[in-house]
C-alpha cells in the first residue's frame, strides 16, 4: 500500500500506538477541529494535514515501567479515551473507523443485518441450553462455531478453532454448554466456498476449492492444499453485500460464502465476521495515517478502492468465517466459546 500511496505523490506515515506514551508525544489544541502533531521515532505528523487513515490490528499503547499497576491502569485508559478519542475524530476517510469496528464484531449482529440486506443465512441458534440444541439438531446436519473469538488460549499456548460439523457422538455428550453461549447453524452442502474481498465500490471474489475432508468444512484446516479462482457475484448478491457494508458503514471488509452445488447460487452460511481492517486479532500491524498534497481524483480514487481490488466473480451464500474446533465444541467439557469484545477508539489498549 505505501509504495502504492507515493507513487500517487501521498505522503504516508506509519504510526505503532504502542509508542504511546514512552515514544511519542501528543500535542493537540481544539479549534473547531482538533489541531496540532504527533511526534514519533520516524518524525512529526502534522494533524491538520491528515486526509485518511488506513487502521489495521493496533498495539496496545505500553506503559512506563516505573508505574504502579494502579497507574498504569490509570495511564492506559486515559491514553485510549484522549489520543484515540481525538484521532477518532479527526474528518478523515477511515478505512475503517475503529467505531465502526466495533459496531461490526458481534456475529449475531451480522447474522441479522445479512438477513436483512437480502442476503441467505443458514438456520442458526445461540443458546446454553443442551436440550435446545439436541432438538435444533434433529432439524439436519449442524455446524457449530465461535461466536465472538478465532482461537483460545490454555497453558500458554494459542490454537486455532474451526468450523466443526457435529457428530453422533458430539451430540450424545453436551455437557459443558451450559457454561456459555454456543452457536450451532444448519449444515448448508457446498461445491467450493468464496471470500469476498470488498474496498469501497469494489467487490473481489475468490472461489476456494479445498481437498481433504476437514477443509471442506472449514478451509482454514488446509490452506497449502487449497486453489481459487476468480468468480463474478450475482448483481442480487453484489447489492446485498453493499447493503450489509453500509448498514455498518464499514469501508473495507473480507466476507466468507458458500458456493451450493446444486444452482451454484449463494446458498448460505452466514456472512461472516466482517473481518474489517481494523479489527485486531494479533496486535501487530501500525496505524497508517496518509497526507496528501493536495489529494487529486487519483489519490482519493486509491484510498476508497485501491487498484487491487479489481472486479470479479460469480456465485452463491454466506458463510461465517469464524470457527469452532473439537477442543472448543461442546462434546469437550473443558473449554467453551468465551466471547469477548470491546468497543475500542481510534487507538484501541487491549
Amino acid at each position: 500500500m505505501i509504495p502504492a500511496l507515493t507513487e500517487r505523490d501521498a505522503h504516508v506515515y506509519r504510526v505503532n500506538t504502542a509508542w504511546f506514551p514512552t515514544q511519542m508525544q501528543l500535542m493537540a489544541q481544539l479549534n473547531g477541529r482538533w489541531h496540532g502533531r504527533l511526534i514519533t521515532p520516524r518524525g512529526p505528523v502534522e494533524l491538520e494535514e491528515l486526509t485518511a487513515v488506513w487502521y489495521r490490528s493496533p498495539e496496545a499503547y505500553a506503559m512506563p515501567h516505573q508505574l504502579s499497576p494502579g497507574e498504569a491502569q490509570h495511564a492506559l485508559v486515559e491514553a485510549k479515551y484522549g489520543l484515540g478519542g481525538m484521532l477518532g475524530s479527526l474528518p478523515v476517510l477511515w478505512c475503517n473507523h475503529p467505531n465502526r469496528v466495533a459496531d461490526a464484531a458481534y456475529k449475531p449482529v451480522q447474522l441479522a443485518r445479512a438477513s436483512i440486506a437480502e442476503l441467505m443465512v443458514p438456520d442458526t441458534l445461540i443458546t446454553n441450553d443442551a436440550d435446545t440444541a439436541h432438538e435444533f439438531t434433529l432439524g439436519g446436519p449442524t455446524v457449530t462455531k465461535l461466536v465472538g473469538g478465532m482461537t483460545v488460549e490454555e497453558d500458554g499456548v494459542r490454537r486455532n478453532v474451526y468450523t466443526r460439523l457435529l457428530s453422533e457422538a458430539d451430540l450424545a455428550d453436551l455437557r459443558g454448554i451450559e457454561h456459555t453461549a454456543h452457536l450451532f447453524q444448519r449444515w448448508v452442502p457446498k461445491a467450493r466456498e468464496c471470500r469476498v474481498i470488498v474496498i469501497g465500490e469494489h467487490l473481489t471474489a475468490a472461489a476456494i476449492t479445498a481437498v481433504s475432508e476437514g477443509a471442506h468444512v472449514d478451509y482454514r484446516t488446509g490452506c497449502n492444499s487449497l486453489s481459487y479462482e476468480l468468480i463474478d457475484p450475482p448483481t442480487e448478491v453484489a447489492a446485498g453485500i453493499r447493503a450489509l457494508m453500509d448498514s455498518f458503514g464499514l469501508v473495507y471488509g473480507a466476507l466468507d460464502f458458500v458456493l451450493t452445488p446444486d444452482t451454484g447460487r449463494p446458498g448460505a452460511r452466514a456472512p461472516g465476521q466482517l473481518r474489517s481492517a481494523s479489527t485486531p486479532r494479533h496486535p501487530r500491524r501500525r496505524h497508517g495515517l496518509a497526507r496528501t498534497r493536495p489529494l487529486r481524483p487519483d489519490h482519493r480514487h486509491l484510498l476508497n478502492s485501491p487498484a487491487t481490488a479489481s472486479g470479479a466473480t460469480h456465485w452463491p451464500s454466506s458463510r461465517s468465517p469464524s470457527s469452532a474446533c473439537s477442543r472448543c465444541s461442546p462434546s469437550t467439557r473443558r473449554h467453551s466459546n468465551s466471547h469477548a469484545t470491546h468497543r475500542q477508539s481510534a487507538s484501541p489498549s487491549r
